[in-house]
């Protein structure tokens, strides 16, 4: 009896020793581990942060698979389908963010090409002449680039002039036409340009880094 008694009290023992978790959350781990039923185990991720995009973190094995658990898993222009975890597109929903340079996105849920991005039809960071001003309807030309000091065109490289500038001295410069636009207006300017006051009272232009959306093949 005694024997069979200490046997019970080491069974019993036993039971209550395995059945204490090692954690009850992550918190509780190392790094590089997670909570799984109780025990810290080794685990990829314990969100989809630590993934990649097009990736979520699986919760029942904190591993990153292909997929999708909200639309921040997915790229710009995509949105998580939660039916089969994937992403898919949905076309555009800003200007700023889901098109290229140049372009504008069509929010007009009655229009046919809606959720589309389109090109502006204005042709922005065209090389004009500031005398002449000889820009398309809607747009000015201004002194976009100074370079450096001159005597005449012939110092200047191709499609810049030398002019006289506010100091009295001559310099090299390069001349874009500007489209106007409302600051108060969403969209008012395409994705890559920003609406900016050129003069400080109150003259608003759509306005980039010309050269650099050029020389990258932007526009």
């Amino acid at each position: 009896m005694i024997r069979f008694f200490s046997m019970m009290l080491l069974f019993m023992a036993c039971g209550t020793s395995s059945q204490t978790p090692d954690c009850v959350d992550h918190g509780q781990c190392n790094d590089g581990q997670a909570c799984m039923e109780g025990v810290c185990a080794a685990a990829d991720c314990l969100g989809s942060t630590e993934c990649g995009l097009g990736e979520y973190c699986s919760p029942a094995e904190f591993t990153c698979k292909s997929g999708c658990m909200d639309d921040g898993d997915c790229f710009a222009g995509e949105e998580c389908n939660l039916e089969n975890r994937s992403c898919v597109s949905y076309g555009c929903r800003s200007t700023a963010l889901d098109c290229a340079a140049g372009e504008f996105c069509d929010t007009d849920a009655n229009s046919n090409t809606f959720g589309e991005c389109y090109k502006d039809s204005r042709n922005h960071c065209k090389v004009c002449d500031v005398d002449a001003n000889n820009c398309p309807n809607g747009m000015d030309c201004f002194i976009f680039e100074l370079g450096d000091a001159c005597f005449s065109d012939n110092d200047c490289s191709n499609n810049w002039s030398c002019d006289m500038m506010s100091d009295f001295n001559f310099y090299c410069h390069r001349d874009r036409c500007l489209s106007t636009c409302n600051p108060n207006q969403a969209d008012s300017c395409p994705a890559g340009f920003s609406c900016g006051d050129t003069s400080g009272f109150g003259e608003y232009y759509c306005i980039a880094d010309c050269a650099y959306l050029k020389e990258n093949g932007h526009l």
